[in-house]
């Protein structure tokens, strides 16, 4: 496993452990910049800045320690 899929199941895991229920997509294929996407579908009705501001927060300090830009997207299931 590469330290870049390593990074992205940390975080994959961090989002399960404050919403079980979430549906999570990752693609390595850029946008832009980014090493990978993380797309974080919430239930209906769920919103949670804390965690958009912890997840934001983890992304930014993986990019200043590691150099990988991995964005994490989040919304609600509705949305999809």
């Amino acid at each position: 496993m590469s330290r870049l899929d390593m990074h992205i199941n940390n975080l994959c895991s961090e989002i399960k452990k404050f919403y079980p229920q979430a549906l999570i997509e990752v693609s390595k294929e850029p946008y832009e910049d980014e090493d990978a996407n993380i797309e974080v579908m919430l239930p209906d009705g769920v919103l949670n800045i804390d965690f958009e501001l912890k997840m934001a927060e983890k992304s930014v300090d993986l990019q200043r320690t590691e150099g990988y830009n991995i964005l994490i997207l989040t919304h609600n299931e509705r949305l999809a």
